[in-house]
């Protein structure tokens, strides 16, 4: 089963209250900001030693300001840790790709980027890390399921090959449909996997009440969540 639900807040751009953005978060302690989407790359490695650490969603969100960046030293030292057990690191990570026409072609090639290397960074297979990606705009598409692709190269393929849907933002509606989807044995969803969900937006949420139901909803159910 898993362990306790983390939420960790990371900021892109500065669209969105602090207030919103804590709603997600676990905790002050969990909110991050990158200035931009070209900035995505410089939390690659703070995010991969999260993702070993277990247990934990991820939301990626706007800030009106910057906040503190993540220690550095910290997740280095969790990298090093766990140079030797992450081999047997067994997660199911869900990312969620903000394709709403507010983001833009190019920040959404930004999001590709993020992705493709931070799976290149990952133990991939069927015994270890295992992706999906779910695209938002104004309903969610699964781009490919958990048990689609097995091994990394496969996975890096199928990132590049994602294509930009656009249309307005419905974060809620697509953490509905990882709650319920995403994690289905038949899609791929397995017992003894650490359940992590990645969301990458640039918060401009049509719906923000629902979007924090459904976040709320996300935070109680078996997968874990990282603000």
């Amino acid at each position: 089963m898993i362990q306790s639900e983390r939420v960790i807040a990371v900021g892109i751009g500065s669209s969105v209250s602090i207030t919103e953005l804590r709603h997600i978060a676990s905790d002050n302690a969990h909110v991050f900001t990158v200035p931009s989407f070209s900035s995505l790359s410089s939390i690659i490695s703070q995010v991969q030693a999260t993702v070993y650490r277990g247990g934990i969603h991820f939301f990626f969100a706007s800030l009106p300001s910057p906040l503190p960046p993540p220690k550095k030293n910290r997740d280095e030292r969790a990298i090093k840790t766990c140079q030797h057990q992450c081999d047997n690191q067994v997660a199911d990570v869900v990312i969620l790709l903000d394709a709403s026409s507010s983001v833009g072609s190019g920040s959404f090639q930004k999001q590709l980027d993020f992705v493709h290397n931070l799976t290149n960074k990952l133990t991939i297979g069927q015994d270890n890390v295992l992706i999906s990606v779910v695209t938002t705009s104004e309903v969610p598409y699964s781009k490919f399921y958990l048990n689609s692709f097995i091994y990394k190269q496969d996975v890096l393929h199928a990132i590049r090959n994602i294509t930009y849907d656009q249309g307005t933002t419905n974060t809620g509606a697509a953490l509905k449909y990882i709650r319920e989807n995403s994690f289905l044995e038949m899609n791929g969803g397995r017992d003894n996997a650490a359940k992590l969900v990645i969301v990458l937006t640039d918060a401009n949420f049509q719906y923000p009440t629902n979007t924090a139901e459904e976040a709320k909803l996300l935070h109680g159910s078996d997968v874990k969540v990282s603000n």
